[in-house]
């Protein structure tokens, strides 16, 4: 009867064990693209990371509490308007780095990529690519349409957007994060 009980105990503890273990872990929708040359892709855990070739800014002169972008060197300055707020290159590939899944973890992740006009490929895709064709894509990958426009699409699944407009040349990958102990900048 002893030997019963272990073996009904296992059978409830091991799965539920084997799910805690996962739920913990950060779950990439998008996965590395074999066609991207970058060193930095969206969900890339960057505590460790060497940013010496980075240049590094903020959305705003006056946020005090924002996580930083960061960019290639190679892409040139960055400016702040007459509001305070930040005017990229116009060629950029733009890493927002913060903590995730939530606002108080103590990881820092590239939790946004924007791409901006750059001549890159990712899944296939290019910056000139149809609005059809990043459809296709990212269909494949499970996202769902949440907005659709002449210009523009959008892709939502589950805490993760991806957004491209062909007229202004901008793809965007992000994470939204969570804020269970309510943090308030």
């Amino acid at each position: 009867m002893k030997r019963f009980k272990n073996l009904i105990r296992l059978f409830f503890i091991i799965p539920f064990s084997f799910f805690s273990l996962n739920s913990c872990g950060i779950t990439n929708p998008l996965s590395r693209p074999k066609d991207w040359e970058e060193e930095l892709w969206f969900l890339d855990r960057v505590d460790d990371f060497d940013f010496s070739n980075y240049k590094c800014c903020y959305d705003s002169l006056y946020c005090m509490e924002c996580t930083p972008n960061y960019y290639l060197k190679k892409y040139g300055d960055f400016s702040y308007d007459e509001y305070g707020t930040i005017i990229f290159p116009k060629e950029v590939i733009i890493y927002h780095v913060g903590p995730y899944p939530d606002l108080s973890s103590k990881e820092n992740y590239v939790i946004d990529v924007d791409i901006i006009n750059c001549d890159v490929t990712f899944y296939g895709l290019t910056l000139n690519s149809t609005i059809e064709e990043f459809k296709d894509v990212f269909l494949d990958f499970g996202f769902k349409t949440a907005g659709k426009s002449e210009n523009s699409i959008r892709f939502e699944k589950d805490t993760f957007i991806v957004s491209f407009n062909s007229l202004t040349k901008r793809v965007s990958f992000k994470a939204l994060q969570s804020n269970i102990h309510g943090i308030v900048y």
